[in-house]
């Protein structure tokens, strides 16, 4: 009994090296005047702003642009709104039918991060719900800097489907040899296409467990069940 016992606490131990990095949760209070809501439409081409010292943002510091990419009509239009008092903190996002708009984030730009990212897997969008224009899709790039290594480019797509959790992971990269344990500035860009809505919960980082932490995990599945018949 005691052997199982600490295989089970050997697991414990080992799947829980890896913490989650918040990345931006969209939840910071302002005391003094909003830089959102941001809106452009056919006379605002595009909207930026720098935020400081904000707690619920790795590095303290968010950059903001949301632009037009292309309008059919002289009443289109695209909104974004951080909404520190609901749910938590959310970035809503809601464009008209043809309006055809993006979002960039930059975390980083002020002051370098210095993170690691070398025990994760990937960047994870949380969301709150995802309503894309029919035949649209959700593109997300991501550029991480370093000032030692270079520029590392990420991306993905999806179409409508339900998902609230969508991951980019460093797996995808464009190219190999780029150092995840220091990485500088993050730069993110939502393009949702003509008529996308979204509310975006968070931005994290994800990790999977190692194949080691996985083997362990069976094991203590197997310590469980022999108990079970004894």
């Amino acid at each position: 009994m005691a052997l199982w016992g600490g295989m089970i606490a050997t697991v414990a131990v080992a799947t829980t090296t890896h913490a989650t990095i918040v990345i931006d949760d969209f939840s910071s209070r302002i005391d003094g005047p909003s830089v959102w809501p941001k809106f452009v439409d056919s006379e605002t081409a595009s909207m930026s702003s720098v935020e400081l010292g904000q707690f619920d943002v790795l590095g303290g510091t968010r950059s903001s642009t949301l632009r037009v990419q292309s309008f059919e009509s002289a009443l289109d239009r695209i909104d974004a709104m951080i909404d520190p008092f609901t749910d938590g903190g959310v970035l809503d996002y809601n464009s008209s039918v043809t309006g055809n708009g993006a979002l960039d984030l930059a975390y980083g730009t002020a002051e370098s991060l210095n993170a690691s990212f070398a025990e994760q897997t990937g960047l994870q969008f949380n969301f709150d719900g995802l309503d894309l224009g029919i035949g649209s899709l959700l593109a997300i790039t991501v550029r991480l800097e370093s000032d030692t290594q270079g520029t590392q480019l990420l991306s993905t797509s999806v179409y409508n489907g339900g998902l609230e959790t969508i991951t980019v992971r460093w797996d995808t990269a464009e190219t190999t040899g780029f150092d995840f344990s220091d990485v500088d500035r993050i730069f993110v860009t939502l393009d949702g296409g003509m008529g996308a809505d979204f509310r975006l919960d968070s931005i994290t980082t994800f990790a999977v467990p190692a194949p080691g932490s996985l083997a362990l995990l069976g094991l203590a599945g197997c310590a469980v069940r022999r108990r079970r018949r004894d």
